[in-house]
């Protein structure tokens, strides 16, 4: 028999609390730190800790181009999110990550990264409803600058308003709130983006490329779906076999379960209508429809008020026999049987508690016996063993300390191990498209071998970026002297 296979977790951080859209409780992280858990004895270790900044709360594995692809998250100024590029560190310590790139994502709280077909990226910010699509180069696979971008009517408002996170947190709803963006898995044509704050499902597609040899990309709103008003929509997963979404509504802790009927889009899966269509979610001839919503929570829990415990993840189960949701506030996992022959309906088969305070994330092993839970307020990850039978999450197996886990992504410790062995260094002599192209200057920094431009002056903008406005004014000085110096003596 094979032997079981180990996965290697990498668990993003928050690294400054003061330039989040919330107020998190737990301690300082260093960026993503990389875990790996063996299957065989379930015992979960640290590999290393990489220093990503500001706020990694997102990451996406290109296991064609062993790469890695983070976003941060930041309110502080206009457009200060970010879509970080990540290689393997070239001292080769498993699990360790560089930075290959750093591209603007173009909003605030960047929230959700999809590598599409085609060479494309698109890009999710949260705190100003903006969707970007930016190029993936098909050499290095750094991500270039936005092809395209496009915002939610009413999203002018943080502009117009600039408010701060005390306003967001007590009025989740006062303008729109997109939260991630999701391709169905049955046609790969159209991508569905929730948005928290005006109770919408918003439905794209993308046409062109974003490379110069090809039509220029762009974002096209289809439609949007209404859902019931006060929900807060905040992510959605696609079932693998019967064509049905589950969205976890994070206000009011339900996951709505929705049927996906494309073929209520006008011409789909060619030529779609030029103009967006409103759609009721409760209606039959909606893209989305709703067939029934679930609690996420006990039945005497109290779940009209957000702020004593609000849903978090959802994720279904590689099997697809189960979907599980966490709960902020209740601090638990709850998990839901599918019923495959009744249009994929849940119904609640437990309710665990994290481990921890406040889960605000956790993932499956590669293997879907384990679940890791990340508890951002307890500073913990908790594992536990999960019965792939009956969907019962058994008694954890192992708690350890992580400052404020935010994001967990598992990848098969094979694809993991590969990442490693493709670190860059100047001898690297890869020359496939799908490869990591990149190599080190005289000077250590780092230059792209082909024509796809990496960020430039990644580490200058990366300072800029966190320096205080003191160590920026400092920096000013000390440029104005040396060149005064330089003029002075003719250099």
């Amino acid at each position: 028999a094979d032997p079981p296979l180990d996965t290697v977790f990498y668990v993003c951080t928050y690294t400054n609390n003061d330039i989040l859209a919330h107020i998190p409780k737990g301690d300082r992280g260093e960026g993503i730190y990389a875990w790996r858990l063996e299957a065989a004895t379930g015992t979960l270790r640290q590999l290393a800790a990489s220093r990503v900044e500001p706020n990694p709360a997102f990451v996406v594995h290109d296991a064609a181009r062993n790469l890695l692809y983070a976003s941060t998250e930041c309110i502080h100024k206009k457009g200060c999110g970010e879509v970080i590029t990540l290689a393997a560190d070239e001292s080769g310590e498993p699990g360790a990550l560089r930075e290959a790139g750093r591209v603007s994502a173009g909003g605030r709280s960047t929230c959700y990264l999809n590598l599409l077909r085609g060479g494309r990226m698109a890009v999710v910010n949260y705190w100003d409803a903006i969707v970007s699509l930016h190029p993936v180069c098909p050499t290095n696979g750094i991500v270039g600058p936005a092809c395209d971008q496009h915002m939610q009517p009413g999203a002018d408002y943080v502009f117009e308003t600039n408010p701060d996170r005390v306003e967001h947190w007590t009025h989740r709803q006062r303008w729109p709130h997109t939260h991630c963006f999701v391709t169905e898995p049955y046609h790969g044509v159209l991508h569905f983006v929730p948005d928290l704050g005006v109770d919408k499902i918003w439905v794209y597609k993308v046409d062109g490329g974003c490379h110069k040899e090809q039509d220029a990309a762009k974002l096209v709103l289809c439609g949007g779906v209404q859902l019931e008003h006060g929900q807060g929509p905040r992510h959605i997963v696609f079932h693998p076999r019967v064509r049905t979404a589950y969205v976890v509504n994070e206000l009011l802790s339900t996951v709505s379960v929705l049927k996906v009927q494309p073929e209520c889009l006008a011409g789909f899966p060619g030529d779609l209508l030029s103009e967006p269509i409103d759609m009721d979610g409760f209606s039959e001839e909606s893209v989305l429809f709703e067939v029934q919503k679930i609690r996420t929570l006990p039945e005497h829990f109290e779940s009209l008020d957000h702020h004593k415990s609000h849903a978090s993840e959802i994720r279904i189960h590689p099997s697809g026999r189960f979907v599980l949701v966490a709960n902020r506030g209740h601090d638990s996992i709850a998990v839901f049987a599918v019923d495959e022959a009744n249009s994929g309906r849940l119904s609640l088969t437990s309710i665990t508690p994290s481990g921890g305070v406040f889960p605000r994330n956790f993932n499956f092993d590669a293997t879907g016996h384990y679940v890791l839970v990340g508890n951002q307020n307890s500073n913990n990850l908790t594992l536990f063993a999960f019965d792939v039978d009956t969907g019962l999450m058994k008694n954890s197996l192992q708690t350890v300390y992580q400052p404020s886990p935010n994001f967990i992504l598992g990848v098969a410790a094979g694809d993991a191990d590969a990442l490693t062995r493709n670190k860059t260094s100047q001898e690297h002599t890869n020359q496939d498209d799908q490869g990591v192209a990149l190599s080190k200057g005289a000077k250590g920094e780092l230059r792209s071998t082909n024509d796809c431009k990496s960020e430039p002056k990644v580490r200058l903008n990366k300072w800029l970026l966190l320096a205080t406005p003191e160590q920026v004014a400092l920096g000013c000085v000390l440029v104005f002297w040396i060149y005064s110096i330089l003029h002075r003596t003719g250099a």
